[in-house]
């Protein structure tokens, strides 16, 4: 690690997509936390980091390394109308709010995080906001589709950013003016050329016989569900995918597309397939052994890595 780099603690960091933004960059991610011991393994297989499965609702500040960076990925469940959204009475929004409390104890230089749409009206949001007030924060808001990116998908999420003033220790410590990453942000418009949906596939007549078969839709489902199943036809130039969620590959209803085979029939996208919407590298990788059902769950949590790549332009550049 470089005398300058940006030292980052990724929270609730899943199968890593902020380290994955950061892959070759000036920030370092000294720890992350994820209480799924599935995820970490993945992230642990990418990253060569093992994150550590600490309770965040009583972790004590002494335990937190010090960071010039906070990103946060909390459960969105407390806040989404299939988790009845009860906010601050949800038990899965008590290790967020426990961070929140210890933000006075680190004042890290800057802290990013992102979660649904909703998540801007809620309790936990204001209680934050308040926190990064008394704590003297530049905060900016903003709401980011992959769409917007280029990418034939739709994901939406909201992000909230915030700076301390540049006389922080970062800047201090490393000699260096602490960038901006508040000033002038925006929800950014059309910002790349769509994508058609087929460059993110793979080409069926190369996938193995058995990932094939485990991916194809049986006809009996497909009969029963076809009201509630979005299928798209990756030949079509102006397809989109709908927004994957955890339950995919389980739950028909809404919880991702579903794509028309060449040769006739219905699937479900690939593992890969879903890494690259998601702007993951080639060199990203799911351990063999790990089912498809736990792959598809733990991409559903996972983040658009092009999105946070464009939060932390500021800091990368």
């Amino acid at each position: 690690m470089s005398n300058d780099a940006l030292r980052a603690i990724e929270f609730f960091s899943g199968i890593g997509a902020f380290a994955e933004a950061c892959r070759h960059g000036p920030i370092s991610i000294v720890a992350a936390f994820d209480q799924n011991h599935l995820a970490n393994h993945v992230y642990q297989t990418n990253f060569g980091l093992a994150p550590q499965r600490r309770n965040l609702e009583s972790i004590d500040a002494r335990d937190l390394p010090e960071a010039d960076l906070w990103w946060m990925s909390p459960p969105c469940t407390p806040f989404t109308r299939r988790g009845n959204q009860r906010d601050d009475k949800d038990p899965r929004a008590l290790a967020l709010l426990h961070l929140i409390d210890l933000i006075p104890e680190h004042k890290p230089a800057y802290l990013l995080l992102e979660n649904v749409a909703w998540f801007r009206d809620s309790k936990v949001c204001a209680r934050l906001h308040e926190q990064l007030e008394r704590c003297e924060y530049t905060c900016a808001s903003l709401n980011i589709c992959s769409s917007r990116l280029g990418v034939p998908m739709l994901r939406p999420r909201f992000f909230i950013l915030a700076q301390r003033d540049v006389s922080t220790r970062q800047a201090e410590n490393t000699g260096r003016k602490a960038a901006t990453i508040c000033d002038g942000i925006a929800e950014p418009a059309a910002m790349v050329e769509k994508k058609s949906l087929c460059t993110f596939l793979d080409d069926e007549r190369n996938m193995s016989a058995a990932l094939l078969e485990s991916l194809l839709l049986p006809q009996a489902e497909l009969e029963r569900y076809k009201a509630v199943l979005n299928i798209v036809d990756p030949q079509d130039e102006e397809a989109y995918a709908i927004c994957f969620t955890r339950g995919y590959f389980k739950c028909r209803k809404a919880s991702g597309s579903l794509l028309q085979m060449q040769e006739g029939g219905i699937r479900f996208f690939s593992p890969n397939e879903i890494l690259r919407l998601l702007g993951f590298s080639s060199s990203f990788t799911f351990p063999e052994s790990m089912p498809l059902s736990v792959q598809f769950k733990l991409l559903g949590n996972s983040v658009d890595v092009r999105a946070i790549k464009l939060l932390l332009q500021p800091l990368l550049s």
